[in-house]
């Protein structure tokens, strides 16, 4: 047995040995492979650079040949005046010598004379013959000399010339190569900047908006994310240089223009919808980043989400389901803008802020804006509002007409969006919109009717790092136990809060987790138990007792609706009150849950101290029972009050 076992271990230590001879063989072959590559590589290089080699010393020559040609003509030049001097030379010389002849001959005619007369005077005649013959062909021989000269100086002119001609042709040729080579620059140019515009706008999407003054629109993406931004011309030609080129007849922002024209990428306004249907002549400026599921179906999140999620919505099961099928139902139908906003209501502290900032950002890829003031969303510029798959508002709205401008949002389909130094333009109502506040009257005024059904409402007692601590040491975390410092628990949650709750791994478990969880998810009603319940009582509490008071008194007749809310206000004084609309439909709900006789009306009402006949018609709480068609207010039987208010008065009934 044993030997078997040792014929195993070598059997194995054969294949291993196989395997890694195998290894080496491969590794050697792909060095050699890539030696082959490297010296295939350098040979193609070699072969390019001989080839440059070859076209240099090609000009070269042609150079040097023309540098030639040209010292020849000079050469033959000076030849020909040289050999023009010596013939002028040679002429003159000879002329000299034939004087000479004539003169010696006449020196011997004289003395022949006085030998004899006659023969004198006849060879005198003749040697008179003779020398008017020499010197008519001295004349000539002159004249041909000075022809020659004249012919040889026109020789040297003409080469001299054709030298001249031959020079001003190499410099046409060379201003002509010049010209040719600045316009192939020029064309360089302006194919370089063209296919720079073409690629600028392709890569960016850019689109151009006639809106207000025209603004450029542009896409950019960073670490995945797509984001849409915008630019005026000075600073688009700024960013861009390729915008900026000028040369001759072509203008780069020009070509820009029309190239967007071209491509169909000019709209005359813009809007944000999750809807990706394209509309003509409008641009969507808004892109879906949301996060990816993970691969594998993985669903194994990290325990920090479900414990934060725990700690916000209070623990209550019900709370964490509808809290998930929220952002679940967001996450997969972004368009639904009537999911109810999320309202938290704690003392601090329970990581709103952190799965905001983490968990809920990577969800929705960016689409997030956390820390927004009721400025930004509900004033005069609500750029805030747009573009978001989710608002976090760290902020307590109680004023009346906020809390009608947030109902408004949160019911409508659309909204107008006044961003700073553009125009107003229609977008949808894009965001899930999530509410905080430490005040124990709720981050909103609440009315107890319908329009409530807008807000889920948690309430949190759970203390985040005391609960974190627990985690951890159910999970066997570290060293943590029930000792552990708050400040070691809270240095734990920022080391660690990014990497378990913002990873997109991590977001991309939970996606999956959800989607097996809950499948898929229309639309989820609001949160409303006993938070709600209680937070409506902490804020009507005051002005129901006053409501009580004056509608279940005896004897109770009428009061003006305007004189109603006065008193109200009156004895509420400190607490945030709605609106006249508001508080009119928490008036009705008030009248018909304690199945009281009233209704509002118009009431024919004579003023105090004047005459009968000025009477008014107002709106008035009257008692049905009553059945007066006439009444002033300030009677004297006590059954009216007389309430001061900033110097108006108001007459009130009381019993």
């Amino acid at each position: 047995m044993n030997v078997d076992i040792l014929k195993s271990k070598n059997e194995q230590a054969e294949l291993k040995a196989e395997a890694a001879r195998e290894k080496r063989s491969e590794k050697l072959e792909a060095a050699t492979a890539k030696r082959e590559a490297k010296l295939k590589a350098a040979e193609i290089k070699e072969a390019k650079d001989a080839e440059k080699r070859e076209a240099a010393e090609q000009k070269l020559s042609e150079k040097l040949e023309a540098a030639a040609a040209k010292d020849e003509a000079k050469l033959e030049a000076a030849t020909a005046k040289e050999a023009a001097k010596v013939i002028a030379l040679e002429a003159k010389e000879a002329a000299k010598v034939i004087a000479l002849e004539a003169a010696a001959a006449k020196e011997a005619a004289k003395r022949e004379a006085a030998a004899a007369k006659e023969a004198a005077k006849r060879e005198a005649k003749e040697a008179k013959e003779d020398a008017a013959e020499i010197a008519r062909e001295a004349k000539e021989a002159k004249d041909a000399a000075k022809r020659e000269a004249a012919a040889a100086k026109e020789a040297a002119k003409v080469i001299a010339r054709e030298a001249k001609e031959a020079k001003d042709a190499e410099k046409r040729e060379a201003k002509e190569d010049a010209a040719e080579i600045a316009a192939l620059q020029h064309s360089l140019i302006v194919s370089k900047t063209k296919d720079e515009i073409d690629k600028l706008i392709e890569d960016n999407d850019f689109h151009y908006c006639y809106a207000g003054n025209g603004s450029w629109y542009y896409k950019t993406t960073i670490n995945g994310v797509s984001e849409w931004n915008s630019l005026f011309v000075q600073a688009l030609c700024a960013k861009y240089s390729c915008l900026r080129v000028w040369k001759k007849e072509f203008n780069g922002r020009d070509y820009f223009s029309t190239q967007l024209e071209v491509l169909n990428r000019q709209v005359k306004t813009i809007t944000m919808t999750w809807n990706q249907t394209k509309v003509p002549d409008v641009l969507n400026v808004l892109s879906k980043n949301f996060a990816e599921p993970a691969p594998n179906n993985a669903t194994d999140y990290h325990w920090l989400l479900d414990a934060t999620i725990k700690s916000i919505t209070g623990g209550d099961v019900a709370a964490i389901e509808s809290f998930e099928k929220t952002l679940w139902c967001k996450y997969l139908h972004p368009e639904n803008y009537t999911l109810p906003a999320l309202l938290f209501n704690d003392d601090g502290g329970t990581g709103k802020s952190m799965i905001v900032d983490t968990f809920i950002t990577g969800l929705f890829g960016g689409a997030v804006s956390a820390n927004l003031s009721a400025a930004d969303l509900l004033g005069h510029f609500n750029e805030g509002a747009a573009g978001n798959a989710f608002l976090f508002l760290n902020e307590t709205v109680r004023d009346a007409q906020s809390v009608d401008r947030l109902k408004a949002l949160l019911g409508s389909h659309s909204i107008t969006i006044n961003a700073k130094f553009q125009s107003p333009y229609e977008a949808e109502t894009t965001a899930l919109i999530m509410a905080s506040s430490n005040s124990s009257g709720g981050a909103f005024t609440l009315s107890g009717t319908d329009t409530d059904r807008r807000f889920s409402i948690f309430s949190s007692k759970i203390k985040f790092t005391d609960l974190i601590r627990d985690e951890l040491i159910a999970h066997n975390v570290g060293e943590f136990n029930v000792n552990s410092s708050r400040n070691d628990i809270v240095d734990w949650i920022g080391a660690n809060n990014a990497k378990f709750l913002g990873s997109k791994e991590e977001i991309g478990k939970w996606v999956n987790a959800m989607a097996l969880k809950y499948g898929d998810v229309a639309n989820v009603t609001a949160y409303q138990s006993a938070d709600y319940k209680t937070i409506l009582q902490r804020q009507q509490g005051a002005w129901m007792d006053t409501l009580h008071n004056v509608f279940s008194a005896n004897g109770f007749s009428f009061i003006k609706s305007s004189t109603l809310i006065e008193l109200v206000r009156h004895y509420n004084r400190g607490e945030a009150i709605p609106g006249k609309k508001t508080m009119n439909e928490r008036i009705e709900k008030f009248i018909v849950d304690n199945n009281l006789p009233i209704e509002r009306r118009m009431q024919t009402l004579i003023p105090m101290g004047k005459m009968k006949e000025q009477t008014s018609n107002l709106s008035c709480w009257v008692n049905t029972m009553w059945t007066n068609e006439r009444q002033t207010p300030g009677c004297t039987d006590n059954k009216y009050f007389e309430y001061t208010n900033n110097g108006m008065k108001h007459w009130i009934f009381v019993e």
